[in-house]
C-alpha cells in the first residue's frame, strides 16, 4: 500500500504543475506555409548576416587598433639564474604600443566595397 499512495501523491504532483494547454484554433496551409517561411533556419541565417556584414561596414576603411605590446626574451631556464629576470644581461623585457598602417588604397577600397 505505501507505494500506491507514493504513485498517487506523484500523479497528483505532476498534475498539480503541468501547464494547461489552450485549446488552439487550427492553421489553414497558407498560414502555416508563412509561418515556416518566415521562421525557417534559412531565413534568420540570412538576416544574421545581413547584420554582420553592415556591422562591419562601418568599421571598413578605418585604422586597426592598437595592440599592446609585452615580451620577455633570453630568460635563463637552467643554471643558477633559472627563472630570473634581472640576474643574466641578456635578458630583454620589451613593453610598448604599435600601431599598423594599411595601404591607403586598401582602406578606400574596403570603405567602397
Amino acid at each position: 500500500m505505501p507505494v500506491l499512495k507514493g504513485a498517487v501523491w506523484m500523479l497528483g504532483w505532476l498534475a498539480a504543475f503541468t501547464p494547461q494547454v489552450e485549446s488552439a484554433e487550427p492553421l489553414s496551409l497558407d498560414e502555416a506555409v508563412t509561418l515556416a517561411a518566415n521562421n525557417a533556419p534559412q531565413v534568420i541565417a540570412q538576416q544574421a548576416a545581413v547584420s554582420a556584414a553592415e556591422a562591419s561596414a562601418i568599421s571598413a576603411g578605418r585604422l586597426p587598433d592598437p595592440e599592446l605590446m609585452l615580451g620577455l626574451e633570453n630568460v635563463p631556464v637552467e643554471g643558477p639564474h633559472a627563472g630570473s629576470l634581472d640576474a643574466d644581461f641578456m635578458t630583454m623585457r620589451t613593453i610598448g604600443v604599435m600601431q599598423s598602417f594599411p595601404n591607403r588604397r586598401k582602406r578606400s577600397a574596403a570603405r567602397d566595397l
